[in-house]
């Protein structure tokens, strides 16, 4: 094996790497943030210094919810201000950590955490934010229930005179009267592309349906 240049050990030596995080915030506007004292950009984004800690970054190893602790200084009020303008659930959250040479250079990133937005606490000087996967939306329940016929109400003349707003997700603008929700009762009313149902519903009854790889 070749020995290494003598010169070169030397100076690989003297490299010293720093490492960093960036911290993206998938608000209106977004805000990118890292903690770093020096402005980065990443994937064409510009990351300006902030304090930003990560006291604690829970990783399941089922398929369970992650959940990230963030901690963002925010004595200017940047962040607090964004906040209040603006419905921050379910926005995404995402941290990368990297490393710098001693030109100030990244050579390498890698993404910790993508999750989104769930609560938020405000300090005198501070905004802790937790971020959760989005594995914490499996347990949202439907309002509405799948059916093979359409559940609007039928925007006949008579609700369009009552203007109720009542039936405007049907969008039917014609003359006739009636609608028995079907499909077919639709495509005669030439609407079917406001229908509401799923009309191959009825075909999966008594389907067996598998969750991963068939048994042969």
């Amino acid at each position: 094996m070749r020995n290494i240049d003598v010169n070169l050990s030397l100076e690989l030596a003297k490299e010293g790497l720093r490492e960093f995080f960036l911290l993206t915030m998938g608000l209106t506007p977004p805000l990118y943030y890292t903690d770093l004292d020096i402005p980065l950009y990443f994937n064409g984004n510009k990351y300006l210094p902030r304090g930003v800690k990560f006291p604690a970054m829970n990783y399941a190893s089922a398929m369970s919810v992650d959940r990230a602790q963030i901690q963002v200084d925010d004595v200017d009020k940047a962040i607090i201000a964004a906040l209040l303008n603006q419905d921050a659930r379910n926005k995404p959250m995402i941290v990368n950590m990297g490393a710098l040479n001693s030109g100030l250079q990244i050579i390498a990133t890698a993404e910790i955490f993508r999750g989104i937005f769930d609560s938020w606490e405000k300090t005198e000087s501070q905004v802790s934010i937790t971020a959760v996967n989005e594995f914490v939306l499996w347990k949202k329940k439907t309002l509405r229930t799948a059916s093979s016929t359409c559940p609007w109400v039928f925007n006949s003349p008579t609700v369009r005179a009552a203007g109720t707003g009542v039936g405007f997700e049907c969008n039917y603008q014609g003359a006739e009267a009636w609608c028995d929700q079907s499909y077919d009762r639709c495509a005669a009313l030439s609407n079917t592309l406001s229908f509401g149902g799923d009309r191959f519903l009825p075909s999966l009854q008594g389907i067996q349906i598998w969750w991963g790889k068939i048994p042969k």
